[in-house]
């Protein structure tokens, strides 16, 4: 029996660099873009992976250097993509009329469409015309009570109970109201009205 011959450490770290290179390369944005798109755009025939890979590249180092001349194009295109593709899916939709459920399927789809072409037209807008910031320290918005808290928060404090001095002038010792008095006979002229005396209603 022959014993199995380890492998040279020269072997091993080769082996080990490949699959480093294998794991960068799948996760690399250039060339996961450079793979889907020559999968989508078979029909312009055999494309250059390097050349391609070069080009997406560049410009995502454009974007990076603040020039967004390609993202905007990009997002115009797709824009009016998504909008041609709502049109189709529209007049696809019109010639099955007769059958509501097909009819409501794709009108559904074609409104999806369109209503990504607005959004991306919205994205456009907000990086040609972005909005201002503004730094809000705390906004507080509720109904009824609230208590705002801003800056440091005190420590709590032990809740001292002040004894009340209207009770007496010593705590725990009612002032003396002086002696009680037995009731008066006030108006004592006045009696229970009589049926004579009642209104009629």
């Amino acid at each position: 029996m022959t014993k199995k011959q380890k492998k040279a450490p020269a072997v091993q770290e080769d082996s080990k660099a490949r699959k480093q290179l294998y794991a960068t390369v799948a996760l690399k944005p250039s060339l996961l873009a450079t793979s889907t798109v020559i999968e989508y755009t078979k029909i312009l025939g055999e494309l250059d992976i390097g050349s391609l890979n070069a080009k997406i590249s560049d410009e995502i180092n454009c974007v990076h250097s603040g020039d967004l001349k390609f993202v905007e194009a990009m997002l115009v295109s797709q824009a009016i993509t998504l909008e041609s593709i709502f049109h189709g899916i529209a007049k696809r939709a019109n010639s099955n009329a007769g059958n509501m459920d097909t009819f409501e399927r794709l009108l559904r789809l074609g409104l999806k469409a369109q209503s990504q072409s607005r959004a991306t037209l919205e994205t456009l807008g907000k990086i040609k015309n972005p909005q201002p910031i503004a730094f809000v320290r705390q906004a507080n918005i509720a109904h009824g009570h609230q208590q705002v808290n801003n800056g440091d928060v005190p420590r709590t404090q032990e809740n001292i109970s002040v004894p009340n001095e209207l009770l007496g002038d010593e705590y725990g010792k009612r002032m003396d109201i002086g002696a009680s008095c037995s009731a008066i006979a006030a108006n004592s002229e006045l009696e229970t009205v009589g049926s004579i005396h009642r209104a009629k209603d």
